[in-house]
């Protein structure tokens, strides 16, 4: 299933990655001779891939559509693989490395291998590449160059051809991952073990160079990472956290345990599509009249709703107001009449 560094083309048994657009998940697919493939776009059989340079572009039996086959990437394997726990994508995952200060020789502890996404980017970051010119071809296996000494350095552990220590609490995701750093030719970089670091450690001593913590709880891992990390050297710890409340009580713990300089970073990240498609843009002085246009309509029909108001309120006061007809027999509002009175006669 992996895929040799340096072929052009692609074989029976290689991982390739199938992209068919920007709004689909990309496939990882194992070819094998007799296999098809079929999605919304027709039928792809595994024998049309076979033979074909990486990147191609192969169009379906039905010529409905075409999808691209692409060499296996970290950050392709990223937006692809089988998600067992909540994964890391290529801009967190940069942006750790470069505060972690990796570079190829470098060794790092990796707490919380999850689905190994993260994995795979360390392992390609800290592996000892081949020659510039072969570089390209290499980045998805992080082989070690062609020195003897430099790939016997890797395999025995030695920090000079670039490790990764990978901790995981939960036994059938080891096993798992255990398949996959395998078949994708990174398991002599990538050091995996089933551990409980909140209780054990790291089982590790002056070894590591950086220390990277995806944990429900860092804090109760800490203690054990002076021991694990070098002495004599620099060294860094990153601790990846969604709460404010873990990242608070994280803060807490190292600096009890004497690590200096402490940052807490928020990283955000937003696409904007750039569309070509689209007819002439407007000029700012047509856009301003537009925008004036609309202003004095809504003025307009502000005043009309006012003059309106006004006039309803004036033939409301009208009605309640207005001279009410009066009965000339009503005298319930003026005094009574007196009555005749007889004068005494002499």
């Amino acid at each position: 299933m992996a895929t040799s560094a340096s072929q052009l083309l692609i074989a029976e048994g290689d991982l390739v990655i199938v992209f068919a657009s920007r709004d689909r998940t990309p496939v990882p697919l194992c070819v094998k001779r007799g296999e098809q493939l079929n999605n919304m776009f027709g039928n792809f059989q595994h024998d049309d891939m076979i033979g074909r340079p990486y990147g191609s572009k192969l169009h379906s039996r039905n010529r409905r559509g075409f999808v691209y086959l692409l060499r296996p990437s970290p950050e392709l394997w990223t937006i692809s693989l089988p998600h067992r726990t909540q994964i890391l994508y290529a801009p967190d995952m940069s942006f750790i490395t470069l505060k972690l200060n990796l570079s190829p020789g470098a060794s790092v502890i990796e707490a919380g291998t999850g689905s190994g996404s993260f994995t795979h980017f360390l392992a390609r970051t800290v592996a000892c590449g081949p020659p510039i010119a072969d570089q390209l071809s290499s980045v998805w296996k992080g082989e070690s160059s062609s020195n003897s000494n430099s790939s016997n350095s890797t395999e025995n552990g030695d920090a000079s051809g670039g490790r990764v220590w990978s901790f995981e609490f939960h036994r059938e995701r080891v096993e798992k991952a255990k398949e996959e750093f395998a078949a994708h030719g990174i398991d002599k970089i990538v050091s995996l073990a089933h551990r409980n670091v909140y209780k054990d450690g790291f089982g590790l001593e002056d070894a590591a160079d950086a220390l990277f913590l995806d944990l429900p709880a860092p804090w109760e891992a800490i203690p054990f990472a002076p021991a694990a990390l070098k002495k004599k050297e620099m060294t860094r710890i990153c601790c990846f956290s969604p709460c404010i409340e873990q990242v608070l009580r994280t803060v807490t713990t190292l600096s009890e345990h004497g690590f200096t300089d402490i940052a807490t970073y928020e990283s955000l990240v937003r696409t904007h599509d750039s569309l070509t498609n689209v007819g002439q843009l407007e000029t700012v002085g047509s856009v301003i009249e537009r925008i004036r246009t609309h202003e004095r309509k809504r003025e307009a029909r502000r005043e009309m709703q006012i003059a309106q108001s006004r006039a309803e309120r004036a033939k409301k006061a009208q009605t309640d107001t207005g001279d009410k007809p009066v009965d000339a027999q009503d005298t319930s509002s003026s005094s009574p009449t007196p009555e005749p009175t007889s004068l005494p006669t002499g």
